[in-house]
């Protein structure tokens, strides 16, 4: 009777069999681990916010839209857009406060002053929204919804700049903020995450030239708030390009 494969690897090669087996079991520990941390770790922490699972609110740039992510959507990062425009002649202020401490359109510019306007430069300044707001408001009503917040759903947010003009006005509130807390963020953080955005770069094709210097963008966000994530980007086309491939359209 011939002998078994098994048998024959058992007596010839015990040394191989061994290192087969811890080979097996360290692959099965390995996934039970993973499985172990997928199961109570990953998905039973609410207080933990991995980057996979971080939520995004984009264009929040409206007291409507701020209290939307906030308080329904839930969202952890709110990106909103920051131009630099004059405001229409009708009008000397922008939106409106979340909360009775804070007036409603407290910025104090003359007519055709330009401003730091939350709102995305593809619209004219005689077409701003009517819910729009210059960014201190816009800040005050941020600030306003993290001290309710910061508990039970802590935010962080992206300042997406569409124009030079505004990088400054803007970094000069956010540090008059920083030294107004000093006891409550002695390390010069300002207690929610931070991310100062811009296109920088002349993106590829046709696409729009940058009005941005890189290095002078770098340099101003890294100096005033040096612990704020600096993110850049590149400019695209000015126009919507749709595309049809096998019958599907593509907006780029």
């Amino acid at each position: 009777v011939q002998p078994s494969a098994c048998h024959y690897y058992r007596c010839r090669h015990p040394i191989r069999l061994v290192q087969h087996r811890v080979r097996v079991a360290m692959l099965l520990f390995g996934f039970a681990l993973v499985l172990f941390w997928f199961i109570f770790v990953g998905f039973s922490s609410e207080s933990t916010v991995t980057s996979g699972r971080v939520t995004w609110g984009h264009a929040i740039n409206s007291l409507k839209k701020l209290k939307q992510a906030i308080e329904i959507d839930n969202v952890n990062m709110v990106e909103a857009d920051v131009m630099w425009t004059q405001l229409p002649t009708n009008r000397t202020t922008v939106g409106q406060s979340a909360g009775s401490s804070i007036s409603n359109g407290s910025h104090s510019g003359n007519h055709g002053d330009a401003v730091a306007v939350m709102a995305h430069p593809v619209l004219p300044p005689a077409t701003i929204p009517a819910d729009s707001m210059v960014f201190d408001d816009w800040w005050q009503n941020v600030l306003i919804l993290h001290e309710q917040q910061q508990h039970a759903h802590p935010f962080g947010i992206k300042l997406d700049f569409k124009h030079p003009d505004a990088v400054q006005p803007v970094l000069d509130v956010l540090l008059s903020y920083r030294a107004q807390t000093p006891n409550r963020q002695p390390d010069g953080q300002i207690g929610m995450p931070l991310w100062l955005n811009a296109d920088v770069l002349t993106g590829p094709g046709k696409a729009s030239p940058t009005q941005f210097d890189a290095v002078w963008f770098v340099k101003q966000c890294m100096q005033a708030m040096p612990y704020a994530t600096i993110s850049l980007g590149w400019t695209t086309l000015k126009k919507v390009v749709v595309h049809r491939i096998r019958g599907k359209r593509f907006i780029l």
